[in-house]
């Protein structure tokens, strides 16, 4: 359960979080390799007073986005890839974490469908947080919507996890392990879809239990249009 300090930090950081995402839109583009991405969203966040990371940003691009933890490396951007960018930042001790994935140039009708289904899966799930609520139940609600959608066996972790001073702590929204949530509970819920030699996409939020369901934290544009950089 998040402490009202807790809670005060990770507000602070939700318009810099906002303002990465679009500096990720805007600069990302064919050429650049992952890790001039990833240094460029530390430089990014520096002037605006941030030097400490929640965890080493991931920035994957085409296959290697099938790595949920890929760390950055030389493959350069191409257009038509999928980038998934995963990245958050402590302030006061505490952490936060989002995702989002960014589509280079106009996607295939097999790559829109795999962002609308992730989405979809998000949202089916993000529906029925609130106290009381089984971290596993809410998985599977997630993994179902992706299995009908044709992803079967390619969301290939957990559902989400709590944010606090540590970025992976209780409650889990896993399988393998039982929480319940509860009343100020802070948590991810970040499904994604991922093949080998093809990519990954993956969709990172985080909320806040409330008495009578959540409120969502990162608010960050996710739609497919969104995604879309033009080049």
């Amino acid at each position: 359960m998040a402490t009202g300090a807790q809670l005060a930090a990770m507000e602070e950081a939700m318009p810099h979080l906002r303002a990465g995402a679009a500096f990720l839109h805007r600069t990302l583009r064919p050429g650049l390799t992952e890790r001039q991405a990833a240094d460029a969203l530390r430089a990014f966040f520096r002037p605006r007073g941030h030097r400490n990371w929640a965890f080493r940003f991931i920035i994957a691009a085409g296959p290697s986005a099938a790595e949920p933890h890929h760390a950055p490396g030389r493959r350069r951007l191409k257009r038509g890839d999928m980038v998934v960018c995963d990245f958050g930042l402590r302030i006061r001790h505490t952490a936060t974490d989002m995702t989002r994935t960014f589509l280079l140039g106009p996607p295939s009708r097999k790559l829109r469908h795999a962002y609308q289904s992730v989405l979809a899966a998000q949202h089916r799930a993000t529906r029925r947080l609130k106290p009381g609520a089984a971290g596993a139940a809410l998985d599977a609600l997630a993994r179902r919507s992706l299995d009908r959608a044709g992803f079967r066996r390619q969301f290939i972790h957990g559902l989400g996890h709590g944010v606090g001073y540590n970025i992976h702590e209780p409650p889990w929204l896993s399988p393998r392990k039982k929480s319940i949530l509860r009343s100020g509970d802070v948590v991810t819920v970040e499904p994604g879809v991922y093949r080998k030699d093809w990519g990954g996409i993956r969709i990172e939020d985080m909320y806040l239990i409330t008495r009578r369901g959540s409120r969502q934290l990162t608010r960050v544009p996710s739609s497919l249009a969104s995604a879309i950089i033009p080049v």
